[in-house]
């Protein structure tokens, strides 16, 4: 009776010292797979802190810019060919811009959105005024714009398609800047790499409520560090103006960036509605 007592006692052991070894095995395979996905995503962006803070500490892109994002990639390597970029566009519900109406030199010409994007943009709008229900749209919001871009020739302009919208949450309200931490942008844009494989990053997207369309220092300061290439551009929202203006600002032919007043009236993110 004493030897089966023991022998039923090793075989405890053995299935513990098992289960405790499978457990183990499990969260050494997890955290392979995802320093594996971190090292894919720094592989296109690195954000570095240049005072060494925590990488969960927040930061102020549009004060303070503690972050940079350094590209390790050519974007362009990802430019879709002309037939299969106005394919694509001929399957797609969408509403085309011509940015020249705004600005005559500028190196994107057109910018295609997609039902998708606007629908995106506006569920986003509707959770902020959920959240905010007595500032309704009086706050700053943003993130990222996704989507696709070519150009016929290399001496034309480019098209770019938008077909996705990555928001990033902001620390704070505030109607005169957006406040984002460096984790939740690494999420993002990780999850919407992950996501989304065949699109590429054309510009970003921030709402100017009530005080009109025009890039601040600090939006020139993220577009020319962080949108550079000639088809990224920013696009904005004056989401208290009457007709919900909308403005695309893009780069000129020397580098510089569209920001003075435009040729022609505004775009309206309203009146999209009806054609979308």
């Amino acid at each position: 009776m004493e030897k089966f007592e023991w022998t039923w006692l090793l075989w405890l052991l053995l299935l513990l010292a098992l289960a405790v070894i499978a457990f183990s095995l499990n969260v050494y395979l997890f955290k392979r797979k995802s320093a594996k996905r971190r090292n894919q995503l720094q592989k296109k962006i690195a954000i570095q802190n240049p005072h060494n803070d925590n990488s969960n500490r927040s930061h102020d892109f549009r004060t303070r810019f503690n972050i940079r994002i350094t590209k390790y990639t050519n974007l362009k390597d990802k430019e879709s060919s002309p037939e299969e970029f106005f394919n694509y566009i001929k399957q797609v519900k969408h509403y085309s811009f011509d940015v020249s109406e705004l600005w005559p030199d500028t190196t994107l010409k057109k910018i295609h959105l997609t039902e998708n994007l606007y629908q995106t943009v506006n569920i986003f709008f509707d959770q902020h005024i959920q959240k905010n229900p007595e500032q309704l749209l009086d706050k700053e919001v943003g993130g990222f714009l996704l989507g696709r871009f070519t150009r016929k020739s290399p001496s034309e302009p480019y098209e770019v398609s938008v077909d996705n919208f990555v928001s990033i949450g902001s620390e704070e309200d505030h109607h005169l800047h957006l406040k984002f931490s460096s984790k939740e942008i690494t999420n993002r844009l990780g999850d919407a790499q992950d996501e989304f494989p065949e699109l590429v990053v054309v510009g970003w997207f921030h709402t100017h409520p009530g005080h009109g369309l025009f890039l601040s220092k600090a939006d020139l300061t993220i577009q020319r560090g962080f949108f550079n290439e000639d088809f990224q551009f920013a696009m904005e929202i004056d989401s208290l103006s009457l007709e919900q203006d909308l403005g695309f600002f893009t780069h000129k032919s020397n580098g510089d960036i569209n920001n003075a007043p435009p040729s022609s009236s505004w775009f309206s993110w309203s009146k999209l509605k009806s054609e979308l």
